[in-house]
């Protein structure tokens, strides 16, 4: 017997997001699949392309290039330090400085260029207005499940939109899918689930 058949599923019970940092120009396909799965299981199911609404908050070029940053330098996780552990925000601006300056001696080959100091410092500085208005819009579908699907750079961006969740609405529950590691999910409070 399915352990969820028991439930009444609503519009707006499940949404799936796909968080920054992306390309915006590639397509997400495990988002589209996983939302298919819990369509055809019966559950309400939407996407919420949160990369996407990032890229309109910086700039859809500048996302394209942060998300192409080296993986080594974790731009994109550490962009959203600040907002997902408020507690470190104290070292975030020591920590970009460092990534931003970081010498890349492949930095001559990378295709889109760099970013420079200024635009990782841009970038940053848009992440808590972008947390605040993915989580209206989130909360505007009164979801009973949030999930996040992360690859790479997007553990930081899942949990500090998770954590605004939770902190407005505690009877959500979110849950973060990677392929590494979901103990991190754990370090954030109050967050649901890592799989």
């Amino acid at each position: 017997m399915d352990p969820m058949s028991h439930m009444e599923y609503q519009e707006g019970d499940i949404i799936l997001v796909v968080p920054p940092v992306l390309n915006p120009n590639i397509p997400t396909l495990g988002a589209s699949v996983l939302a298919t799965a819990c369509t055809r299981a019966g559950m309400a199911t939407r996407i919420h392309y949160a990369h996407a609404s990032f890229a309109a908050h910086i700039g859809f070029e500048l996302c394209e290039r942060l998300a192409a940053a080296p993986p080594r330098r974790m731009l994109g996780e550490a962009i959203f330090l600040a907002v997902a552990f408020p507690e470190r925000a104290h070292t975030h601006c020591d920590i970009l400085d460092v990534l931003a300056q970081a010498h890349d001696p492949l930095a001559q080959f990378m295709r889109p260029a760099a970013l420079t100091p200024s635009e990782i410092a841009r970038c940053a500085a848009e992440v808590p207005r972008f947390v605040s208005d993915t989580v209206t819009r989130l909360l505007a579908w009164s979801p009973r499940v949030v999930g996040f699907s992360s690859m790479c750079q997007q553990t930081l961006s899942s949990i500090a939109i998770a954590s605004e969740l939770k902190r407005l609405r505690p009877e959500i529950i979110t849950v973060l899918g990677e392929p590494t590691r979901p103990s991190r999910w754990k370090c954030a409070p109050g967050n649901d689930r890592g799989v």
